[in-house]
């Protein structure tokens, strides 16, 4: 072979060797593209899985009880915590909730809380917290798209008070007539709470908001150094996520 006929051999073989390397460029190009296209995730708002941080407030509205009175004025509480959701169709879901809840009852003197002398305790006021936990079924109310939209959850929920807090506060002069007040704060752990209480509880979401109430089904006290408190709390959450 001559040398010009070398030269011929070794273009083809060049011009061959460019064609296969842009094609297998272009391959690993449209593999790239295509590929996450057929993936999946299964976790968001509207998908299989989906959980995310919340937290919420509510207050505890007056109520009668056996003598006309009621054991609280309105009281605020508080809750926080971590939720799951489990797909089951287009429409239902099962989820759980487990977090923290914190009520502050603000007692009323004349509502025969306590099973002693309220005069004892000047501005009464019961702190009570502990973990939460619950279980609840949601029907989602037709939106589509993968965020919260809206739904509505019913479910029951358990709560172990842990800390329970009697504070009271007294403010008197000083005798001197010097126009001197001094204020004493009392802090004492009050032992009439029940180990576990149950409640059931109704939540409507407009997607990161959601509106609330629930009733408790069992007793909150066993009577023994204080009588039961209101069962009925309503209020709101918000759902920490973003899209």
């Amino acid at each position: 072979m001559g040398r010009s006929g070398l030269k011929i051999l070794l273009a083809a073989l060049a011009v061959s060797a460019l064609c296969m390397i842009r094609t297998g460029v272009k391959g690993q190009a449209f593999d790239r593209l295509v590929k996450p296209l057929t993936v999946h995730s299964d976790r968001g708002p509207n998908r299989m899985h989906f959980s995310h941080l919340f937290m919420g407030i509510s207050v505890t509205p007056p109520g009668r009880n056996t003598s006309g009175q009621s054991p609280v004025f309105t009281s605020p509480a508080f809750h926080a915590g971590i939720r799951y959701k489990y797909k089951l169709s287009p429409r239902l879901a099962l989820g759980g909730d487990a977090g923290w809840a914190w009520c502050y009852y603000r007692i009323n003197p004349d509502g025969f809380f306590l099973n002693q002398d309220s005069s004892l305790y000047p501005k009464p006021r019961l702190a009570v917290s502990g973990p939460q936990v619950a279980l609840f079924l949601r029907y989602r109310l037709g939106q589509r798209g993968n965020y919260l939209g809206r739904y509505l959850d019913v479910g029951i929920q358990g709560h172990t008070p842990v800390q329970t807090l009697l504070i009271s506060e007294e403010t008197s002069g000083n005798s001197s007539g010097l126009g001197i007040l001094t204020e004493k704060k009392r802090i004492e752990r009050l032992d009439c709470m029940l180990p576990v209480n149950g409640t059931a509880f109704v939540r409507l979401g407009l997607d990161r908001v959601a509106l609330i109430a629930s009733c408790r089904l069992t007793r909150l006290t066993d009577g023994s150094l204080c009588n039961d408190l209101p069962v009925l709390q309503v209020g709101a959450e918000i759902a920490l996520v973003r899209y």
